[in-house]
């Protein structure tokens, strides 16, 4: 069996970032993410949503936009599985 990577919130957001100061963790975020066997939790997906989503701002109807392409796009890629019958302990 292959084991999966877990990714924390913060893969995701560092994955997004423009940020110049960034750039090298966000490199690597990329590279996780691409290197496919990743597993992600329903509350890392809500945790990055909230946090790549400013509520405040005039443009965040754009980013809600953005976030929520970015998961789909992560869903669609095949880099992560899914076990939603699993329970821990099983």
């Amino acid at each position: 069996m292959t084991s999966l990577r877990f990714l924390d919130t913060n893969i995701l957001l560092y994955s997004i970032s423009r940020d110049p100061t960034e750039s090298t963790k966000h490199d690597r975020a990329v590279a996780l993410i691409d290197a496919g066997d990743n597993a992600l939790s329903v509350q890392v997906l809500q945790e990055f949503y909230v946090q790549a989503t400013p509520p405040a701002r005039s443009a965040a109807a754009r980013y809600r936009r953005g976030a929520y392409s970015h998961v789909v796009a992560l869903q669609g890629a095949g880099n992560f599985r899914a076990d939603h019958d699993r329970r821990i302990g099983d």
